[in-house]
């Protein structure tokens, strides 16, 4: 099972990929 800092981490992640996606668009 994940972590609660590993859950953290993968939504943090997955954030800030979402945002460097928005940047180039």
């Amino acid at each position: 099972m994940l972590s609660n800092s590993g859950l953290a981490w993968l939504l943090a992640s997955i954030t800030f990929l979402l945002g460097i996606v928005l940047i180039i668009m």
